[in-house]
């Protein structure tokens, strides 16, 4: 890559110099008006061959820091199959936190993301976890999608990552549908574009939502679980985006229509725009978007350490016994790292060395000896940490690992 670099260098130097040779030797004869012509020409000749091997040494040394600040290779592979190992080591397939026992249906996605997040075939013991993951999956499938066990709810947020998990297994051929299980996806994605409005998804699949109901995270959750289906609904994704971005053309994405930018759901936007499975829109959202200042958005709330984002929302108008409001935490940092590696080839070269730096304090300062991600921002208990967290930092490393130095490693053989 280096070479090819300085390859065009010299070829610019060159072209330079034959565009303005006049001017050049013009300039060396007002500096040297005691030389001929012959020393004018040799003169300037040095000085610019000078100045090449100068903006060669210089461009170098940059691609050297960026490369020297990477994380190894391996280094990055161990830090992952820990976290994927600590995860599998829970006492449920999956719970909200490490020790529980009462499987939860969004807890089980992010686990079974851990499948996705791998490159190897999997062992006995993984094959017959996944086997189990995923049958609680379908076996809590109904009409209007999947529900969230703990408010007795079908949500948008629960039949979105189903539906988006269920398809990734299948395009890894990591599983095998029944017919029978064929027509309980097609009852998840029936149930999402039954609930949809002009600019996305609010919180449940059971009613049609207003605009001030949309989740814009939900949303963009649910275009890339549509985007993956075999008869997916191209109109709607489509109709769906140039909506939001009509609303939004600087495309700084809040959690609702109308809030502050949030990396979760910017980030989210960028995924989502990467997969796109239909090129004419993808090129199209591209061409709409302006990436530059969407990317330093991202890399530089990670420099303030703000890897998670706290979220909470009315829920009073679903008359939920005893229940008002609910929160997340959004593991943005997770989220951002997948987008920023997945455009690494558009950040400049300071941003690279920033993300670069960012990967390793994390996989340093904030990743448990046993496995686990923690922060600050959330309660960590030590002896029984949250699982969710850490699902998604694998997600994000995962991605560091092959569209930042895995896909660098390829190129540069």
């Amino acid at each position: 890559m280096s070479r090819i670099i300085n390859f065009i260098i010299v070829l610019v130097e060159i072209g330079l110099y034959l565009i303005f040779r006049s001017e050049i030797l013009y300039l060396f004869e007002k500096l040297f008006p005691n030389n001929n012509d012959l020393e004018v020409n040799i003169y300037s000749s040095l000085i610019i061959i000078f100045l090449g091997f100068l903006n060669i040494w210089i461009v170098n040394t940059i691609l050297k820091i960026v490369r020297l600040n990477k994380p190894k290779n391996n280094y990055v592979k161990d830090k992952i199959e820990l976290m994927r190992n600590w995860i599998f080591s829970t006492k449920a397939y999956w719970a909200p936190k490490r020790n529980d026992e009462d499987k939860k249906v969004a807890n089980t996605v992010e686990g079974l993301f851990m499948f996705i997040y791998k490159d190897e075939r999997l062992n006995s013991r993984e094959r017959i976890i996944l086997n189990q993951a995923y049958n609680f999956i379908i076996d809590n499938i109904s009409e209007k999608g999947l529900p969230s066990l703990s408010i007795k709810l079908n949500t948008v947020h629960c039949t979105a990552f189903g539906l988006y998990i269920i398809q990734k297994l299948k395009s890894r051929n990591l599983i095998t549908c029944t017919e029978e299980q064929e027509k309980k996806t097609y009852l998840l994605i029936n149930s999402l574009i039954n609930s949809s409005n002009k600019f996305g998804w609010g919180f449940i699949t059971e009613r049609n939502v207003t605009d001030d109901e949309i989740r814009i995270p939900f949303t963009f959750w649910v275009l890339r679980a549509l985007n993956l289906t075999e008869y997916y609904n191209h109109e709607i994704i489509s109709n769906t985006l140039n909506s939001l971005i009509s609303l939004r053309p600087n495309c700084m994405f809040g959690y609702n229509i109308n809030g502050n930018p949030k990396v979760c759901s910017i980030s989210l936007f960028l995924i989502l725009t990467h997969e796109l499975r239909n090129s004419e829109l993808k090129k199209e959202v591209l061409n709409e978007i302006k990436l530059k200042p969407l990317l330093e958005f991202i890399i530089e709330e990670l420099l303030e350490n703000n890897f998670i984002e706290f979220e909470e929302y009315d829920i009073k108008r679903y008359n939920l016994s005893g229940v008002e409001e609910l929160s997340w935490n959004h593991i943005s940092v997770g989220y951002a790292l997948e987008a920023l590696s997945i455009y690494y080839n558009s950040l400049s070269n300071i941003n690279k060395i920033r993300l670069n730096s960012i990967v390793k304090k994390i996989m340093k300062k904030n990743i448990h000896e046993t496995g686990f991600f923690f922060n600050s921002q959330i309660n960590i208990d030590f002896n029984n940490p949250h699982i969710y967290p850490t699902a998604y930092v694998v997600g994000g490393i995962y991605s560091y690992y092959n569209f930042c130095l895995k896909k660098s490693e390829n190129e540069n053989n």
